[in-house]
């Protein structure tokens, strides 16, 4: 069987497609033809290829810093293995390993729940399809599972259907599509009646006006289609299928971790060979026994030594970093999904935002109303819904900034005003329905449109501006309706006054068609003939609206006097539709959400460009993105097809995307990409889902949202506010900051430490600091500071800050100023271990109270056991240690208060930016060094215990000396910083 299923449909005459199906326009598909068609295309649902366990969970867990960690873990569970089996002494580095695979299971086991996401985006996709379908086969109209549905088959739809797959429109009758989950376009899209005529190729998803797309569903009217795709090969397949290769994908922060990783990596290689290879040399000159307990030995000696330059805190704080502003992201509505998305948000330099449903309300809303005298502005209430309280007062809005036009508010409306019988018109000549309903997450009442949403928005006008509609349906009994119909562009309706015993005939509709049918203008108490002049005039400000792309409806009455309501029902419509007494109109639009206009202008100052994205027309995009202040007068405007062939000064001018389709958000995306921006893209349908998962970082819409675009995202804003999304920039420029300042910090002590153990190690007669004095410097100093700045205020001003984009996490400037604090400190405790050590005579009495008298230093003999190795020589070398480590705890604690506000002086920063936290967490480590200094008792408790700390007392002549080495780094660090900031630079 020879079938080509078309790549759309839209571009080809009808004719053509049913040929091409090998189908009937009446009759349908045979059942013995669908069946064989449902074996060689499969069933209509969405299938996707899911990735393999290794893929979706194990391969994202190897960074760089962790496959290290489990390289020199492995080595030294080895050792332990051997030294368990008798072979070499047990040289006591087993709780290192311990310790070392605490972390790295840690960080596994959070990389593992992140990626477990993954699998629910595709389940979401499948609840799109409707479970049943009219279908007409052979003929005969029969009722299947949509599942059955195969290309070729004619199917009927109705109001409230969903739309079982991608259809080519045969006839219609009033049919209204709401494609918003596909093309992001508010208002429903009519489809056209006939549908044998071809739409131009390049014709947007939102202009195929004779297409029916998966997903969407009828807003009024009946159809009858045949289906040209089903399953992956309709829109929503495509992006079903796209979706499905992008569970994983590198995560920034993980790449640059890694490139971080990859440097460091190098760097204890080279120390660790150099080392080793120093000590075996050593060994090997002097005549020692090489045995395995030496080899041994050396190299675990070699390994800690090497792994100096290695900060093993950085996954575990990150991670830490990450989860507190999970926890504090969250009470400001910003739901995070995904961890690193955290510091992702924090450096976007674009923000593509859909506009329906996130930059405004996806609600239609009256905007103004001109009753033939005056112009009302209405004002949208606070609530995301439309509420039931009568909408608030309100300063003018100027919509018409070149027209001197009066606007006022809408109050008391007066009785028998034209204003009166415009609402009543409003609510009478209507076909929605408002539903009274109550939001749980907000605790309020809300109304809810039942269908058509111009009506709806004509119906909340009037009901919310004190006219009761049951009252006024008591008044007026409809008679007879004339339904509203695209070629006739108008409806209206007859009714019997009960109170004045009068008929009227209320209308609505198109400008252009209902003010010819007008012969006055008023109301009952002050109608005048409507002359042209004055018709041109009021089409005049018609068009004005119109060109703005704003949707106005007109409104007209006739009462009919003398006449029985039989002899006016049986006249045409044409009769009752004429002579008719125009009221005025009302303008609807689906208006921006309270507080986006602030929200962009704070993107603005944070140096982010907000771009919206949307399948509405261009003239409705640029007016809603002047309104919110997104398209700036040097920008453009686009339409989605013109993304992939714009010219790079074209394209970066484009401020607002219309008439976008799904590939066009991609390729929007990895434009911006490409240009090395860092992009997150907001959005709540199914048009989203693919940029949304493509962006760096994808938001969804908690309220208003898809289960699809929620699943795709890695972040999303439960109040759908465009606030909450700035609040989520600034929670996460604070907490990449923090990641960038924790590295920082790691990797200056790290080095610094590093520099001084590789030289030490050079001679390997000596050991520089015990087991516990090298754990003393990890737990404590390089443990508690920290603290200061992952728990620490937040920086108010870092939103007047540019975006980071793809900047590594330590930038050139950053690493610099780095290495200056690193080399000067590693060259200072070099210089003052060697100043003490080589100096007996620096030692005086005040030094040898305290724990000196209860030190155990290293016995005469020439052959050392293991731990013997590690006691110090004499007083010297223990002074020489205490200044050493003095020095490191001094330098270290002082390092978090310099860089913490990195841009800014360390005396502006104590001076605006501490508070007791932060001096408790810089500070404690040194009062702790001073008590176990000073409080003898405590250290020989201590010892008591096998803590070996060895501490001894320092005079003010040291502690002199102690504050020159370890401030030496700190004021060139900060005699950078001040360079920097002449200069106009930011870290």
């Amino acid at each position: 069987m020879s079938l080509d299923i078309p790549e759309r449909g839209h571009e080809l005459i009808l004719s053509e497609i049913v040929s091409m199906l090998n189908s009937k326009s009446d009759v349908g598909l045979s059942e013995s033809e669908a069946s064989a068609r449902l074996v060689k295309y499969g069933a209509n649902e969405i299938q996707t290829k899911k990735p393999s366990i290794w893929r979706l969970y194990f391969a994202p867990l190897f960074d760089t810093l962790i496959v290290i960690y489990l390289i020199i873990t492995g080595i030294m569970v080895l050792f332990a293995l051997i030294a368990a089996l008798g072979f070499i002494e047990d040289v006591g580095f087993l709780g290192k390993t311990v310790f070392w695979l605490v972390i790295i299971s840690f960080n596994i086991i959070m990389a593992i729940y992140q990626q477990y996401r993954a699998q629910k985006q595709l389940a979401a996709l499948q609840q799109l399809t409707s479970p049943k379908s009219k279908v007409v086969r052979n003929g005969n109209v029969i009722e299947i599972s949509s599942q059955d549905l195969v290309p070729g088959d004619l199917i009927e739809l109705e109001l409230g259907n969903k739309i079982p797959a991608d259809c080519r429109v045969i006839t219609s009758s009033n049919l209204t599509v709401n494609e918003a989950s596909l093309t992001g376009e508010s208002i429903p899209v009519a489809k056209v009646e006939d549908g044998s005529h071809r739409i131009d190729i390049d014709a947007s998803i939102a202009q195929h006006f004779n297409m029916l797309y998966l997903g969407t569903f009828v807003q009024t009217g009946t159809a009858k289609a045949i289906i040209v795709r089903t399953g992956n090969f309709t829109e929503i397949g495509k992006i079903a299928t796209a979706m499905s290769e992008m569970h994983t994908f590198d995560i920034p922060l993980r790449n640059r971790v890694n490139k971080l990783g990859k440097l460091l990596g190098i760097t204890m290689i080279v120390f660790l060979l150099v080392i080793f290879s120093n000590t075996t040399i050593n060994r090997l000159s002097t005549g020692d026994n090489y045995t395995l307990d030496t080899f041994s030995q050396d190299m675990v000696i070699s390994i800690i030594n090497a792994m100096a330059v290695m900060p093993i805190n950085i996954p575990l704080m990150t991670t830490l970093v990450l989860i507190t502003g999970v926890l504090h992201m969250a009470q400001k509505k910003v739901i995070i999904k995904e961890l690193s998305s955290v510091e992702t948000l924090g450096r976007i330099s674009v923000l593509c935002s859909d506009k329906t449903g996130t930059i405004t309300t996806s609600k239609m809303t009256s905007k103004l109303v001109w009753d033939t005298e005056t112009f009302y502005t209405i004002y949208p209430d606070s609530n995301t819904h439309v509420s039931l309280s009568p909408i608030p007062e309100s300063e003018i809005i100027h919509t018409l900034e070149d027209q001197d036009y009066n606007y006022e508010d809408i109050r008391d409306i007066e009785k028998g005003s034209s204003l009166e019988l415009l609402l009543t018109t409003a609510i009478l000549n209507n076909e929605a329905n408002l539903v009274r309903k109550k939001e749980e997450h907000y605790n309020e009442e809300y109304f809810e449109i039942i269908g058509n949403p111009t009506d709806g928005a004509l119906l909340l006008l009037g009901s919310s501006h004190g006219l009761q509609e049951e009252y006024l349906r008591k008044r007026y009994q409809k008679l007879k309706s004339y339904p509203f119909d695209s070629q006739v562009k108008r409806m209206s309706g007859l009714f019997k006054d009960v109170e004045d015993n009068d008929l009227m005939v209320f209308c609505k509709g198109a400008t252009e068609v209902l003010l010819p049918r007008c012969d006055f203008i008023g109301n009952e108490e002050n109608r005048k003939p409507l002359d042209q002049t004055e018709k041109d005039s009021i089409q005049e400000k018609v068009d004005f609206y119109a060109n703005e792309d704003y949707r106005v409806i007109s409104l007209a009455y006739k009462s009919i006097e003398g006449q029985t309501s039989t002899s006016v029902e049986l006249e045409d419509r044409e009769s009752i539709e004429t002579n008719l007494t125009f009221i005025g109109f009302t303008i609807i639009y689906d208006p921006p959400r309270p507080g986006v206009k602030e929200a962009v202008a704070q993107l603005d100052k944070a140096g982010i460009f907000p771009i919206m994205i949307t399948g509405d027309s261009p003239a409705t995009a640029a007016t809603i993105a002047r309104q919110v202040g997104i398209l700036d007068p040097h920008e453009t405007v686009a339409e989605g097809k013109m993304a992939s062939v714009l010219k790079d000064e074209d394209f970066f001018k484009v401020a607002v995307f219309a008439r976008v389709s799904p590939a066009d958000k991609e390729i929007i995306v990895r434009s911006y990409q490409a240009k090395g921006g860092i992009v997150a893209m907001t959005g709540d349908g199914v048009n989203d889902a693919l940029a949304i998962t493509k962006s760096d970082a994808g938001i969804a819409m908690g309220t208003t949202g898809t289960e699809v675009a929620k699943e795709a995202s890695d972040i999303i804003i439960a109040d759908d506010s465009y606030i909450s999304i700035v609040n989520g920039v600034y929670e996460g420029r604070n907490l990449y900051e923090r990641i960038r300042i924790m590295i920082f910090f790691y990797i200056a002590v790290n080095l610094a430490e590093a520099i001084f153990y590789f030289v030490t190690s050079l001679d390997d007669s000596y050991e520089v600091l015990n087991n516990f004095q090298r754990t003393y410097i990890f737990t404590i100093v390089h443990g508690l500071p920290i603290f200061a700045v992952i728990y620490g205020k937040f920086d108010e001003e870092i939103m007047s800050l540019k975006p980071r984009d793809n900047d590594d996490l330590i930038p050139s400037r950053m690493l610099i100023g780095l290495l200056v604090y690193s080399i000067i400190l590693g060259l200072s405790i070099l210089a003052v271990f060697f100043m003490y050590y080589q100096s007996p005579d620096l030692v005086n009495s005040f030094n040898q109270d305290g724990i000196a008298r209860n030190i155990q230093f290293q016995p005469s003999s020439e052959t050392l056991d293991f731990e013997e190795k590690f006691l110090a020589e004499d007083l010297a070398h223990a002074k020489a240690r205490t200044m050493l480590l003095s020095v490191i705890y001094l330098s270290e604690c002082t390092l978090i208060l310099s860089i913490r506000r990195i841009n800014i002086g360390i005396f502006d920063s104590i001076r605006n930016h501490t508070d007791r936290f932060m001096l408790v967490m810089a500070f404690g480590p040194i009062v702790l060094h001073l008590v176990l200094m000073y409080i003898t008792p405590i250290q020989v408790g201590m010892l008591d215990l096998g803590l070996t700390v060895e501490l001894i007392r320092l005079s003010f002549l040291d502690i002199g000396v102690v504050f020159i080495f370890a401030l030496l780094p700190i004021f060139f660090l900060e005699l950078f910083k001040w360079f920097n900031r002449r200069a106009g630079n930011q870290f």
